[in-house]
């Protein structure tokens, strides 16, 4: 298939069972049809091809490129030490040409994979970097993507109303660049900020538009991501019905391909809210498997949400199996909705008070403040 306008124009030609190989020359990057459709793996598997040519281009950016790529499909899968390496490889590269756009986008990268693995100060010295050299190069997508994750390390630190600041201002870059899935993305890192202040008119305002959005661009992570949220902020408001209904949309929007987090996510805020109506089965149920995701579990990026007295993966694995019954020691949201106590600790929106991809800063000053005196605001 030779000059495709989009993915909507191929995805109707596609044989619809397995074992046929295509060939799509596409005019955008078949990676952003891969990543709309959550396929990480796939465009992973694409992007892995390229590299050991990269030599052969003309244009000399292509071999720092390139590995910048591979690591960001890593960090989609939450492959963050191997996409730590991609990163520093690109920096290495970008460094011996001379390149400072090259060299920012994988000081870029290097940040966004150092702070799941709790390596907040070092994130955010990265992250700082390039929001300044980002202002230096007139490059609007290196200080979207880097204020993004300012804002979401500040977000997951508790400082959530200097995490809607950030936010604020990666909305007007994204509007700038006039992408939705760019515009949708910060509107719900907000949501969620105005989720945990329990402010759920204002939260429901931006996940509306955000769902809208992601419809449109057909990106399946992005719009369970904010149907999810959607229904928190209903929850929030009075109205589990309305949140329930949310939560199953999110939940048909997930596939085979999606991430082992974002689906915990969703099902965890439907326990919720199926706790708090009453439905103490369905809750434990849907915590039960949230649990039985022992990928997750296991996954370096999920482990500050564990507590003092947290179960280890294995012992999560027996709770969700049945093998251990009656009141167990575990602190952790998914053990506290199999033992029948609702969402525990959490509010209604709040994901990222004990759930996956929370992250904690090793220092006890604010994210603006780890390692430097300086705010990384742009």
């Amino acid at each position: 298939m030779d000059d495709a306008r989009s993915a909507e124009q191929v995805r109707p030609l596609l044989p619809a069972g397995p074992g046929s190989r295509v060939l799509v020359a596409e005019r955008r990057r078949l990676v952003d049809h891969l990543v709309r459709q959550g396929r990480y793996h796939e465009c992973r598997a694409a992007l892995e091809l390229a590299p050991p040519h990269a030599d052969a281009a003309a244009d000399r950016r292509m071999a720092s490129s390139l590995r910048n790529c591979v690591g960001t499909a890593d960090v989609h899968q939450g492959r963050f030490r191997q996409a730590h390496a991609w990163f520093s490889d690109a920096l290495r590269i970008g460094r011996q040409q001379g390149d400072p756009r090259e060299q920012a986008r994988a000081t870029a990268g290097m940040g966004a994979a150092k702070w799941p693995q709790g390596r907040t100060t070092e994130a955010v010295a990265h992250l700082v970097d390039v929001v300044e050299a980002a202002a230096r190069l007139d490059d609007d997508w290196l200080a979207d993507t880097s204020t993004c994750n300012l804002g979401a390390i500040h977000d997951r630190q508790g400082w959530h109303e200097e995490a809607l600041e950030y936010f604020t201002t990666v909305l007007a870059y994204a509007e700038k660049i006039g992408r939705s899935r760019m515009i949708s993305k910060p509107l719900c890192f907000a949501a969620d900020a105005h989720l945990a202040l329990g402010q759920y008119t204002e939260a429901r305002n931006l996940l509306r538009r955000a769902t809208a959005l992601a419809r449109e661009v057909g990106d399946l992570p992005l719009r369970a991501v904010s149907l999810s949220r959607l229904g928190a902020a209903e929850h929030g408001q009075g109205d589990p019905r309305a949140a329930v209904a949310l939560h199953r949309e999110a939940l048909s929007a997930l596939n085979e391909h999606t991430s082992t987090a974002l689906e915990m996510e969703v099902r965890s805020r439907l326990g919720d809210t199926y706790a708090a109506t009453g439905r103490r089965a369905g809750a434990r149920q849907q915590f039960r498997i949230a649990l039985s995701l022992a990928r997750a579990v296991d996954h370096p990026g999920s482990t500050p949400w564990r507590r003092p007295g947290c179960g280890t993966a294995e012992q999560h694995r027996a709770i969700a199996s049945g093998e251990v019954r009656g009141r167990h020691a575990c602190l952790c949201r998914w053990c506290a909705g199999v033992r029948g106590e609702g969402r525990g600790r959490t509010s209604p929106g709040s994901a990222s008070a004990a759930g996956p991809g929370s992250q904690q800063c090793g220092s006890t000053t604010r994210p603006s403040q780890c390692g430097r005196g300086t705010s990384a605001a742009p």
